[in-house]
């Protein structure tokens, strides 16, 4: 049965006749900021419904002005906050869903050159002022004992506001109906045996978060993210038969609503994926063969190396060293002699995308600079490092790119684009067309890629790995591992793939002092890589 979604009809009468016994069957949480709550998955009122109302973005405006008035008033000479209200719903088609609900801060403050953060997550006048005294008399001693640094570069003031658009509010579905959307996802293909959508899960949040400066910057804006997941697994009685599982990737991750999950055309571009995923699962498993090959990587695994290798690396607080002791450093070092030179093939081509309906969509970061497109690598070219308003003054060749980002308004922004996409060539080979072309290699699907903490090498860890021998698949390869050295993978590439090799995955970046994590979207087309470039199967 296709999956369909409520009318606006059903969902009016079935909202205003419901509200009544949602308030004896299921308590409102309190109003404290905070708390993880079980959503029964049969309630049929909207899930917003089971969340405190959203904190006045007019109140988190006055508390953030508060906290840069004692900010500087302490002695900073320059301070910024993020106040957000946030709530995340994961639903699976289980019997009960999770509602997360957040609301807290974070202060920074500099005092001669040296910077220090203080969060909290109780959104009060008394609180954030503390917070922010807290931060300033943090800095200073930091400055005492390092030695005074030069001061922040300035940057736009920046007022207004910005909203996120969606066709469907994910938060004003019911729970009955996302679970009856991800149960029918979750379908088993009975012609073919046991193949189909293993699992479907959602994982919706939406903020409102307001930023303020020192410098007189104010905005606010209201961000929305999904992340989809579906994936097909298949198994076999016969224990000499792996299983085979693979993530489904044209779902993707972006600033979208509750429609993405809905309609005809996702449900035949599932039945086509089961269809091709039952070929991919029909090939008898062998043996691996050590040594060097040739190596195709679908959009799934050059997505996963591409966020493991040339993205850290391309981080300048990464490149400057101010995260060796907590994520590592970087292979694209000293800077001033890397920026400008052409170190990969030149038909590498990586931007930092921005758009509406991208993956962490806003107008502005976390460190109030306007987010825009930005080229990193350029035909092989490293055109830009990304920046931080605490580092981009390190390096007089670099601009800030916007791309300061913190998961929660309580933890340090890190640097990491919201979306980022490496294109796929016009005129390129399709995936088959690639294994054809291989005389002696594999094909990775859905591979994992690990890299030491310069981002320079390590492995990739197929979900499915196949043996091509003489343009022809002849057998899966299971419990095999792919080495490689990033400054040769993305130099020595032999072709990359058309555009309907492109697939989009979710990755975690994680960095910042103290450390933290965000998560990007990576787009990537399918690859094949130089014999010379191909890392021995273990």
């Amino acid at each position: 049965m296709t999956p369909s979604f409520a009318s606006p009809t059903r969902r009016a009468f079935l909202t205003q006749s419901s509200l009544a016994m949602a308030g004896l069957l299921w308590a409102r949480p309190s109003t404290a900021r905070g708390a993880v709550i079980a959503v029964p998955m049969r309630a049929n009122v909207p899930v917003s419904t089971f969340a405190p109302p959203v904190l006045d973005p007019e109140v988190m405006r006055h508390l953030a002005r508060t906290a840069m008035d004692a900010a500087m008033s302490a002695g900073a000479r320059a301070a910024d906050i993020r106040i957000g209200d946030q709530r995340i719903f994961y639903a699976d088609g289980g019997l009960h869903g999770r509602l997360e609900y957040h609301c807290g801060y974070g202060v920074r403050a500099e005092v001669d050159g040296m910077m220090a953060f203080v969060g909290g997550a109780d959104p009060t006048p008394e609180a954030v002022v503390r917070a922010a005294r807290s931060a300033v008399a943090t800095a200073r001693g930091l400055a005492k004992i390092v030695g005074a640094q030069p001061p922040l570069p300035a940057v736009p003031v920046v007022t207004g506001e910005w909203k996120a658009t969606l066709e469907i509010d994910p938060f004003s579905v019911a729970p009955e109906d996302h679970a009856f959307v991800l149960t029918g996802l979750t379908k088993i293909n009975t012609i073919s045996g046991p193949t189909g959508l293993a699992g479907a899960a959602a994982w919706w949040q939406n903020e409102t978060r307001v930023f303020a400066s020192s410098e007189g910057s104010l905005i606010t804006q209201t961000l929305a993210d999904a992340r989809p997941f579906l994936s097909m697994s298949s198994f076999s009685p016969d224990p000499r038969q792996p299983r085979l599982g693979q993530p489904v990737s044209f779902v993707s991750p972006g600033t979208v609503g509750f429609e993405i999950l809905l309609g005809t055309e996702l449900q035949a571009r599932i039945d086509a994926a089961i269809r091709d995923f039952d070929t991919w699962r029909s090939y008898p498993v062998g043996d691996p063969e050590i040594g060097r090959k040739e190596v195709v990587l679908d959009g799934w695994t050059t997505g996963m190396t591409l966020g493991n290798t040339l993205l850290p690396a391309l981080s300048l607080a990464r490149v400057l060293g101010d995260e060796q002791d907590i994520n590592g450093t970087s292979f694209l070092t000293p800077p001033e002699q890397v920026l400008g030179q052409t170190l990969f093939a030149p038909t590498l081509n990586v931007n930092v995308v921005t758009g509406p309906k991208q993956y962490g969509a806003r107008q502005w970061d976390d460190d109030g600079v306007t987010q825009r497109s930005v080229s990193l690598i350029h035909e092989g070219r490293v055109a830009n490092y990304l920046t931080a308003r605490a580092n981009v003054a390190m390096l007089p060749q670099a601009e800030l790119t916007g791309t300061e980002r913190a998961e929660q308004p309580t933890s340090v922004p890190m640097t990491c684009a919201g979306a980022v996409a490496m294109d796929a060539a016009a005129n390129g080979p399709t995936l088959a067309e690639m294994v054809k072309s291989v005389k002696d290699g594999v094909l990775v699907r859905a591979g994992w890629a690990d890299a030491n903490q310069q981002n320079s090498g390590g492995v990739i860890a197929p979900t499915t790995l196949f043996k091509i021998r003489n343009g022809v698949i002849t057998h899966r390869v299971v419990d095999a591992t792919v080495e490689f050295s990033a400054r040769k993978l993305w130099k020595e590439l032999v072709a990359i793939g058309h555009p309907s090799t492109t697939e989009t995955i979710l990755y975690g970046q994680y960095g910042g002092v103290p450390i933290a994590s965000t998560h990007q979207s990576i787009t990537a087309p399918a690859l094949h890589l130089n014999k010379t470039n191909v890392f021995s199967l273990l």
